[in-house]
């Protein structure tokens, strides 16, 4: 199920794309996490959680579109 995470050219049947997209999502959550918090801290933010949030979706959007493109680039459909 968690086999080839990282060969983004590789046709997956359907139980290890399901795999796949659990283990980036979990990525994105930690990556957003500490994207968050660490900004949270640097930049002395009062209001934690919204600014923990607007974050997030920053982090969440670029990964997405990062992970989109190299499987984009990896099964030549660019």
């Amino acid at each position: 199920m968690f086999k080839n995470l990282t060969s983004f050219g590789y046709q997956r049947s359907t139980k290890e794309a399901i795999g796949f997209y659990m283990a980036y999502i979990v990525l994105i959550l930690i990556v957003g996490a500490v994207s968050a918090g660490t900004l949270g801290v640097a930049m002395q933010q009062n209001d934690s959680i919204d600014f923990g949030l607007r974050v997030g979706r920053v982090v969440a959007v670029i990964v997405s579109s990062g992970i989109s493109f190299l499987i984009l680039k990896e099964k030549q459909l660019f």
